[in-house]
């Protein structure tokens, strides 16, 4: 009998270590119980780590956030456990090498970061809760503003800025150990150097990039090709928003007045108003996996979360986020849509969807 009770633990032990916490994609249908999960406070940890802003890159799952540490390197929090794990990296005379980007690959396993240490540039891959390999960026390729993985294949890609007013703008890509390929690739930056273009929209997700000419023709570039995916001529120009980070095809957006908040699909060129705004700033909108719900935090001058429902125009309200010194630093919506964080000065806040009868418990 105890044997039995003994193998039944240690079963019982090891689904729990190998299961993934349930997670549910944010719909239309299930929005209302969007709400605060949980917290993490930068304050909590160990006095060798120091987070100094809320900027933050989320895993495609939405299981990781990974911050910028002072002391150099990432600090990468586990939203499910509370586990952190971290690197740092310093230059040969010691000092923090300052992370510029990062991001996760989309097994959400691994996350790649470009860093300086004041003179040149290298990049580093970090496995989570493993090790960690770094790169050399080439000198002679711009100042890198931007990585990102391959999606198909062992490459980093780059978007590198100019250092001199007569570089180009380019997209590097940086073959990684294991890729068969050890050619590095420079192509031009086709979306910075189109001189139509009036705006670039920013916290477009690479490889994707959006431009708009001042009368309205907004474009879909793919940074790794220099092609145009897709344009749309639109009443004005969208100067705010963000992608579907999906599926890559809509963009809700806002006019340059905040009048009305809008929904562009790039595969069918049809674009709608979904409401308006009376001229109120938005500091992050979202497009959920479906692109059915459109949220936005921070309105105006209230620290909310609020979404409308794509179809109907149907606004609710989903409450407040945790007030911080400052408006957040950046927000982010997972990939697979189940996760929304709000990162600041002081911590990140966790939004999943909740159960509805537990909040009338």
């Amino acid at each position: 009998m105890k044997l039995g009770l003994m193998i039944l633990m240690l079963v019982l032990s090891a689904t729990l270590q190998t299961t993934e916490p349930p997670t549910t994609v944010i719909t239309a249908q299930n929005i209302a119980q969007l709400q605060p999960d949980v917290a993490f406070e930068f304050a909590d940890l160990p006095t060798e780590i120091t987070i100094d802003s809320g900027w933050f890159t989320l895993s495609p799952n939405g299981q990781y956030a990974a911050l910028v540490r002072r002391e150099g390197g990432l600090l990468i929090y586990d939203l499910h456990t509370g586990e952190t794990d971290t690197f740092t990296l310093r230059s040969e005379g010691g000092d923090p090498a300052t992370v510029l980007d990062a991001r996760f690959d989309q097994t959400s396993a691994q996350v790649a970061a470009i860093h300086t240490d004041g003179i040149d540039f290298f990049a580093s891959v970090h496995s989570v809760f493993a090790d960690t390999i770094t790169l050399d960026y080439p000198e002679d390729r711009g100042l890198p503003v931007r990585v990102w993985f391959d999606a198909d294949a062992p490459y980093l890609w780059f978007e590198s800025m100019p250092i001199e007013p007569d570089d180009p703008f380019e997209v590097i890509r940086l073959p990684l150990p294991e890729a068969e390929d050890q050619t590095l690739i420079a192509i031009p930056n086709t979306a910075e150097q189109e001189t139509t273009a009036f705006v670039r929209i920013g916290r477009i997700p690479a490889p994707y990039a959006i431009t708009s000419t001042p009368e309205g023709l907004v474009r879909l570039w793919d940074l790794q090709t220099g092609e145009v995916i897709s344009e749309v001529e639109l009443p004005t120009v969208p100067v705010f928003g963000r992608i579907n980070e999906n599926t890559g095809m809509q963009l809700t957006w806002r006019d340059p007045l905040s009048e009305s908040l809008q929904l562009l699909d790039f595969a069918t060129g049809e674009n709608r108003e979904i409401a308006t705004i009376g001229g109120d700033y938005i500091q992050a909108l979202m497009l959920t996996s479906a692109a059915d719900v459109i949220l936005a935090v921070h309105i105006g001058e209230e620290a909310i979360v609020r979404a409308w429902i794509s179809e109907s125009g149907e606004v609710i309200d989903l409450g407040p986020y945790r007030m911080c010194n400052r408006v957040p630093d950046m927000v982010q919506l997972s990939q697979d849509g189940t996760t929304l964080v709000i990162g600041c000065d002081l911590g990140l806040e966790v939004w999943r969807i909740g159960d509805p009868n537990a909040q009338n418990e």
